[in-house]
């Protein structure tokens, strides 16, 4: 045991020197810099680590020491319990025995005192007395066992105590200790974090470096190219004065002359009719007509604006933009924008040219889709919102432009599919797109060829190396063919395309579309695990080799061979093999033929005609009503002139008719009786020939409504679809219409009442009875004397007719009102007397 404890007091001792090491370095680091202090305090926490792992050890050590003293302990226990149990029961035989000796000393002293009974008692005594020599001998051990016992005890209990201290104690520094390593761990993310934000800082100035280097090289190719024209004294004003003066006097003249073309826009607009404006007309087949030119224009502007946000530089992509910066990235994602864009521009290209020479009932057909065509265009104004708020970047999807392309495929399968259009102008804009198609394969197998590790990329033996040159060959033969291709179309000559040729281009463009995915994606993957380390120089030709195996198996589904890269090979093989067919079939002429002028009105033009025609018919069915109405206006006068005159002849016969009721003389009565009778008999024929005119009439009223309804049914439409200038003035026109409409028939019956009355002025125009002027006896004496009271009232009745018109006459302006009531007054007081 005393081994063990010099053992012990040597681990603490170690233990405790230790703790004070890590203690004194720790103070000692206080001053020192981050790093240094990250390190002292790590290795003062695998010593501290170390000391704890000692500090365990000895606790277990303890603590089994301790249940061997408790055992140890417990068995004195029992030994000292039967010790005890044992001296009792010796205490009480020796009782016994003292008991039994003074009776058998009784005995022997009574009886005979014999010798031999006292030798033997005495040995026994003796015996006895050795025994219980040798019980108090035992009993002192067992006091002194006890005694040491209870020493350990206490032994043990100080020990525990300085135990428990220690250990309070060193829980006490593994707390500190823990919280300096959480305080030493922060320290070193943050001291990490700085030198991530630090590298990347750095990749970031290397990257604008490069940018600018890469600009320095532009302005230097611009400079000497302005050096050849201009002197060196003018290139500061040719930047900085002409180029930007003219571009703002451009900018503010083109934003002038949008605005007043949108207000010469909306006031067009005002004088059309409202059936040019309405869903699935004129104006939507007028969108739809301009919408494939202009989609066309927009993605052209959109791939010349890509490329000078992302400028080229001289010299082409070197190796730093590839390892150091995005780049390579952004270049090759123009060429990705640029070969989906050229793929936009061929179906609506070939739309366009379909649209001039199509017919206006199949343009018809899509007319109707008119919204879902502004809404596909609408995704393709994004990418120049991108633009302008400068996001559009190589993180930037193409998928979008895919689907417009896609939507416009379908639109020219499904309605145009047998209509006439520019084969030469399509296969040339097929070309361009296979042409932008080879330009980003050559990019992205030179960002894979930089990728290369540079002593690997110098070893011509290299494996990757060999696939990469092979196909950069079969990409660049293909290109070369394509160029040769497009020189053979001629413009002298149109193209006389198959049946079969768009599935066959159709086939081309998926396997070029699926190696130029997959070289992509490789050269996607390449840079983001070279982005991952800083200030790489590149990766091994296996690492690459299996990220293109990736990329290819994503693609094509799966690699045919034990060559990743000869599934691309025999994409592009494919595409090579489909130029040179068409190449061969140009150039021995199968499919040219020379070009035959047609006078093809576009479908528009034709629309805009018929609609000019049907609004000169208008115009003219509008001169004929307005004819009419002037006709209706000279009969409405003429009727109301005989109205005024049938009211004098009113007058005048109410006068007469009241003049001979007065009169008296029974001859007169009976000429006037007789004269009446006379008047009434043609009265009545005068009425069966009225009423066989208004039979007459009506008939020619009907005849009439007819032909109005006809014209109505005719024209009228037409007059409001296309006449109209707005919803306003066609319902005003309406309304007019309506208003003509009764008083024509208004007009018509006055007409009748005119026919009446000219029949009624022709009969007060009969010839007065001649009476003599001379008295020749006394009934002639009474008819002159009766002449001369009737002839007074007849110069008032002839006045009364004349101012009756007058009458009917009332003034526009107020003024005259007061004077026209008096005279009203007059002449009914007249009228009365």
């Amino acid at each position: 045991m005393g081994d063990e404890n010099n053992g012990d007091i040597g681990t603490d001792h170690s233990l405790n020197e230790s703790i004070n090491d890590a203690i004194i370095e720790n103070g000692n680091n206080d001053s020192n810099d981050p790093i240094t202090r990250i390190k002292a305090l790590t290795t003062q926490n695998e010593r501290l680590t170390r000391a704890l792992t000692q500090l365990k050890n000895l606790v277990a050590k303890i603590e089994v020491e301790r249940a061997e003293f408790v055992d140890e302990i417990n068995v004195l226990r029992l030994e000292n319990e039967e010790l005890v149990d044992a001296m009792d029961y010796v205490k009480q035989e020796n009782g016994d025995l003292e008991e039994k000796l003074n009776t058998f000393q009784a005995q022997v002293d009574a009886a005979l005192e014999s010798n031999k009974l006292v030798e033997d008692l005495t040995e026994r005594n003796l015996a006895l007395e050795e025994k219980l020599k040798d019980t108090e001998d035992l009993q002192r051990d067992f006091d002194d066992m006890s005694r040491m016992f209870d020493e350990m005890a206490e032994t043990y209990k100080q020990a525990e105590r300085e135990s428990a201290e220690e250990i309070e104690k060193l829980e006490f520094l593994i707390m500190e200790m823990k919280t300096e390593r959480e305080t030493a761990e922060k320290l070193m993310k943050e001291a990490e974090r700085t030198i991530i934000h630090f590298k990347r800082k750095i990749a970031e100035y290397n990257e604008q470096l490069q940018t600018r280097d890469d600009e320095i090289l532009r302005l230097k190719d611009d400079l000497a190219q302005v050096a050849g024209v201009h002197g060196p004294s003018e290139i500061s004003s040719l930047f900085d004065y002409k180029r930007n003066f003219s571009d703002i006097v451009k900018c503010e003249l083109a934003l002038l002359q949008l605005h007043f073309a949108e207000e010469h826009i909306k006031y067009l607009g005002a004088f059309l009719p409202e059936n040019f404006f309405k869903s699935g007309g004129d104006k939507d087949l007028l969108l739809i007509y301009l919408t494939f030119p202009k989609v066309g224009a927009k993605a052209k502007l959109l791939m010349e604006l890509i490329a000078r946000k992302y400028p080229d530089v001289s010299g082409g992509i070197r190796k730093e933009h590839v390892t150091r910066s995005h780049r390579a990235e952004q270049w090759s994602y123009v060429d990705k924008f640029t070969y989906a864009l050229q793929g936009l521009m061929t179906n609506v290209k070939k739309l366009e040219s379909i649209s001039q020479r199509t017919s206006v009932e199949r343009m018809s057909k899509i007319q109707v889709d008119q919204p879902v065509v502004a809404k596909h265009e609408k995704l393709i104004d994004n990418y120049f919102e991108l633009l302008k708020m400068d996001k559009l970047d190589e993180n930037t999807a193409v998928d979008d432009i895919e689907r417009v392309s896609l939507y416009f495929y379908k639109i020219c399968s499904l309605h145009f599919s047998a209509d006439e259009f520019d084969t030469n102008d399509f296969a040339g804009n097929i070309i361009a797109q296979f042409q932008s198609g080879f330009r980003w394969l050559k990019k992205d197998i030179h960002r894979l060829e930089l990728s290369i590790l540079q002593l690997e990329a110098e070893n011509e033996n290299n494996v990757l190396v060999k696939k990469l040159k092979k196909l950069a060959e079969v990409v660049e033969e293909a290109d070369v063919i394509s160029i040769r291709t497009r020189n053979s179309i001629i413009a002298e000559k149109e193209l006389v395309l198959s049946e079969d040729f768009p599935d066959i281009v159709s086939s081309a463009l998926s396997e070029l579309d699926r190696a130029t995915r997959s070289l992509n994606g490789a050269c996607s993957i390449v840079s983001t695990q070279m982005s991952a380390q800083i200030e790489s120089e590149g990766l091994s030709s296996n690492e690459i080799l299996e990220k293109i195996s990736s990329a290819i198996e994503k693609i094509y589904g799966g690699i045919s061979g034990s060559d990743s890269l000869e599934d691309v090979v025999e994409s592009l093989i494919v595409v090579r093999q489909f130029f040179n067919d068409f190449s061969n079939k140009l150039d021995s002429g199968a499919i040219q033929r020379p070009v035959v002028e047609k006078k093809n009105s576009p479908a528009i033009v034709v629309r805009a005609q018929v609609r000019k025609e049907d609004a000169a018919e208008a115009e003219s069915l509008r001169w004929e009503i307005q004819k009419k109405d002037n006709d209706i206006l000279e009969l409405t006068k003429m009727i109301k002139s005989r109205m005024d005159d049938l009211g004098a002849m009113k007058v005048r016969l109410d006068l007469a008719e009241r003049k001979l009721i007065d009169s008296s003389g029974e001859k007169i009565s009976d000429k006037i009786e007789g004269k009446l009778a006379d008047l009434q008999k043609e009265n009545e024929k005068l009425k069966e020939e009225y009423e066989k005119l208004i039979e007459t009439k009506d008939a020619r009223i009907s005849q009439l409504e007819q032909q109005a309804s006809r014209g109505k049914t005719m024209s009228m439409q037409r007059i409001v679809d296309f006449v109209s200038p707005s919803a306003q003035s066609s319902e005003a026109f309406e309304e007019r219409l309506n208003e003509i409409n009764k008083r024509m028939a208004v007009l018509l019956l006055e007409y009748q009442k005119i026919q009446y009355a000219r029949l009624n002025e022709e009969v007060l125009d009969l010839p007065e009875l001649n009476i003599a002027a001379d008295v020749s006896g006394p009934q002639s004496l009474m008819t002159k004397s009766e002449d001369e009271d009737i002839s007074p009232m007849l110069r008032e009745a002839r006045k009364l007719q004349r101012d009756y018109p007058k009458m009917l006459i009332e003034p526009v302006n107020t003024h005259q009102q007061p004077a026209y009531e008096t005279s009203l007054a007059d002449f009914n007081r007249r009228v009365t007397q």
